[in-house]
């Protein structure tokens, strides 16, 4: 066992300063989760959808060659050739972005609204066409939700209320407008440098006709209705759309002028109780034909300047069917000359082209989706780079098993060669072994699922299955008509019979076994069952993860007999070290209110490992899931599944046909790159730079906190707590004695409070 040997000086005080010799055994120093690894889109490659996933809220086309679009966890997508193809980048991972501009191709605007809308709006600038982005500071604290310039100097913003703000001189200085509107505005039209619209709830709208100076009060909509957009063609003809909420139900409002605003009558209130609908922008080409966008991921159009207006039906457009999904829209909409573009939930960009008599609706080429955008991939197993196998279904269907050969490029769906088998689970144990268990069936193929045979099991509703090899193998199930019973049944044939060998009167959610003897079961409420004899006989564990005891554990895997990991709900995460007979808590950094569920975990080994769940939380850890990283987040969609054949490779699955993978652990990067070197005025330093068998930090605390000091390998991972205790503000120094590091290059690392504040790099000799 290796020793690290410390001297930590108390800070300055008028008491004598005092010296303290400490011995800090490796084995029982207490370890912290300290760095967040950062992960850009980069670090993920988006597979399904493509080129990727996230919702966009709105679209900007400078011309009809230059365009860009902005949505979920900060990503900004930009095209350089009309939308044909697109390249998507997160520039805020920490933001959504719900609006863009820009007045040339190097300057924009962007609006955030915090992470899942939680926070208000802030503005950021842009002078290299997007790539990054700058907070631009506001008077009064304004907070925007859409910003509109008529031309490169006269700007406006929106949204903090009933005040706009006004500027003349390209954004460098902004000017509070009152409007006096009784009700908060969302959205702004500027005609020209005098005529001004803007809309919001059920104030309706307000013109001002001479530049934001006076307003003048055009309309009160119904109580109930919210105006998310206006568009004036002119001085007299223009259009506001929304939506109205009535007696439980939302659907698409829009309202039409054609006299400058002084009257606006409604066109269009579809009162549907099948499905939710709001309008969220709108254009009209002339007096005539126009179109306004929103829920359903559908376009509606008019030809008679909106007495009447028509759904353009998926059916109509085989492109724009395939990505139907009521719980998606279209969000943003822009148009230059006769051609428009609308971004829309799931990251899809649709282009609209007017004909003479036709309108043609289409995507960007390299936009993909496996089946459509409804089904949930909850399941995924790699083989090697290129083999695996995902299991998915669509809501209130049968799951359906896809098959790769590319590493997920493509994606074929397995024919079961049963067309009344209601597929619920999958295990593959390699390439050639696939089991597939349903509603009181099992099948099994021994060729990569060419060939299917299939056997009756004791029970219909099937919770998991696994094989430890070829011949033994066992699913849960629940015991009809008790949903809070689950049966334990058993293969020892390779799935060809089954049996029931054990009844636990509980609702099961996962098992795992390591050999034909040795299992684990969890369960809701907050336990553990294990097996020592194939599944005959269990002994429960109740476990007491940190929080609230509302969900439980929804997935547990073990490396080896001893070392073993369950993830779950709210927040649950746990390790044990004695094969399941205790369980301790991990440590998730940093802590964050988003964790909510954890659906699946997976470990390369005893030390390395992945945990994925809602709101696309990514989590991994190199200690052996004592403590977690949380990744930043490529997306919002719900994980529900992680596989990984390597330290660096993997992939992951969710909601939407979601299929994203890594080359590089996910963008883990070097702990230098993370949090930056120390310079001279650091807090942190160390000598020697090269080092053989001892190291001297120094290091200053600012105030009264906690400070922890670790050693770590190039790649951020920890390797050696060396120090972690209160402190005083002061001036302190340690040595560490490396014998035994191996020769390489590492880091010191230091954090207070759990904030990492500095590395310095040393090499070991």
């Amino acid at each position: 066992m290796k020793n690290i040997l410390c001297w930590l000086l108390t800070p300055r005080s008028n008491t004598p300063r005092q010296t303290l010799l400490l011995t800090v055994s490796i084995a029982t120093v207490i370890t912290l989760s300290l760095i967040t690894p950062q992960i850009a889109s980069a670090q993920w490659e988006w597979l399904y959808p493509k080129p990727q996933g996230n919702n966009l809220y709105d679209i900007f086309f400078l011309d009809d060659t230059y365009g860009w679009s902005a949505g979920w966890v900060g990503t900004v997508a930009r095209t350089t050739d009309g939308g044909i193809t697109w390249r998507a980048k997160q520039v805020l991972p920490d933001q959504n972005l719900t609006d863009i501009l820009f007045t040339d191709r190097q300057n924009g605007w962007l609006i955030s609204n915090g992470w899942f809308f939680r926070s208000e709006g802030t503005l950021y600038k842009s002078t290299d066409g997007g790539e990054e982005w700058e907070e631009v500071e506001l008077p009064e604290s304004y907070k925007p939700m859409e910003v509109f310039f008529r031309d490169p100097n006269n700007g406006w913003l929106v949204g903090d209320g009933s005040r706009l703000l006004k500027t003349t001189d390209g954004g460098k200085e902004w000017s509070v407008v009152e409007t006096n509107a009784r009700s908060p505005l969302y959205a702004i039209y500027a005609l020209d440098s005098q005529k001004i619209w803007a809309v919001g709830d059920s104030v309706g709208i307000v013109f001002s006709p001479n530049g934001g100076k006076t307003w003048i009060q055009q309309s009160l909509v119904r109580n109930g209705t919210r105006l998310n957009k206006v568009y004036m063609l002119d001085s007299q003809y223009g259009w506001a759309v929304g939506s109205r909420y009535s007696s439980g139900f939302e659907y698409g409002i829009v309202y039409g002028t054609t006299d400058g605003g002084f009257t606006w009558n409604e066109q269009y209130s579809e009162y549907n109780t099948s499905y939710i609908e709001w309008f969220s922008d709108v254009y009209f080409k002339n007096r005539d034909t126009g179109w306004v966008v929103g829920a359903l991921l559908t376009v509606n159009q008019t030809t008679n300047g909106g007495k009447t207006w028509k759904r353009l039906h998926h059916d109509d457009f085989p492109s724009l069917s395939r990505f139907f999904n009521p719980k998606y829209g279209c969000n943003g909409m822009h148009f230059v000359g006769n051609k428009g573009w609308v971004a829309s939930d799931l990251g899809i960009i649709f282009t609209i082209e007017p004909g003479e008599d036709s309108v043609l609706i289409t995507t960007a080429s390299q936009h993909i989706v496996p089946v459509d955008t409804s089904i949930i991939f909850n399941s995924v197993r790699f083989y090697d780079a290129m083999n695996g196998v995902v299991l998915g279904r669509k809501p209130y269907e049968n799951y359906r098993l896809y098959r790769t050969s590319d590493g997920g490029i493509t994606l074929t769906e397995v024919d079961l060669r049963d067309t009344t088998f209601q597929l619920h689970n999958l295990f593959s144990l390699d390439r050639q072994h696939l089991w597939v268990a349903g509603a009181g069936r099992c099948g099994r193929s021994t060729d990569g699922g060419v060939t299917w045979n299939y056997a009756e099991t004791v029970s219909k509703a099937q919770i998991d299955l696994f094989f430890s090899d070829q011949s033994h193998g066992w699913g849960l199930a629940s015991s009809i008509p008790s949903n809070d019973t689950s049966v334990v049944i058993r293969t020892t044939d390779g799935g060809a019979t089954w049996d029931s060998v054990a009844t636990l009167h509980t609702i099961t959610t996962s098992l795992f076994f390591l050999d034909e003897r040795r299992g684990w079961v969890t369960a809701h409420r907050d336990w553990v069952y294990m097996t020592q004899d194939g599944g005959v006989t269990w002994d429960s564990i109740r476990i007491t993860p940190d929080g609230k005891d509302e969900v439980g554990p929804f997935k547990i895997y073990f490396a080896d007999e001893l070392h073993g990991w369950i993830v779950g709900g709210p927040r649950l995460i746990m390790w044990t070290e004695d094969g399941g007979k205790s369980w301790n808590n991990a440590t998730i950094s940093p802590e964050t209110y988003q964790i909510i569920n954890l659906y699946d975990v997976t470990f390369i080994d005893r030390w390395r490992g992945w945990a994925v769940g809602i709101y696309g939380t990514v989590l991994s850890t190199t200690d052996g899931g004592k403590n977690w990283d949380l990744h930043d987040y490529f997306t919002h969609m719900a994980l529900w599944g992680v596989h990984f054949t390597s330290q660096n490779q993997g992939w992951i699955v969710g909601e939407n046909g979601m299929l994203v993978t890594t080359q590089n652990n996910g963008g883990l990067s070097s702990v230098a790159e993370r949090i930056g070197y120390a310079d001279k005025e650091s807090p942190l330093s160390i000598y020697p730079s090269v080092a053989q068998e001892e190291l001297k930090v120094s290091y200053a605390v600012e105030k009264d906190q906690q400070v922890t000091i670790y050693l770590a390998d190039n790649l951020g991972r920890r390797l050696q707590t060396v120090m972690h205790t209160y402190q005083q503000e002061g001036q302190y120094a340690l040595r560490v004695d490396l014998k035994g590091l191996p020769a390489g290059n590492y880091y010191v690392v230091m954090l207070c409070d759990g904030n990492p504040i500095q590395a310095q790099p040393f090499i070991c000799k």
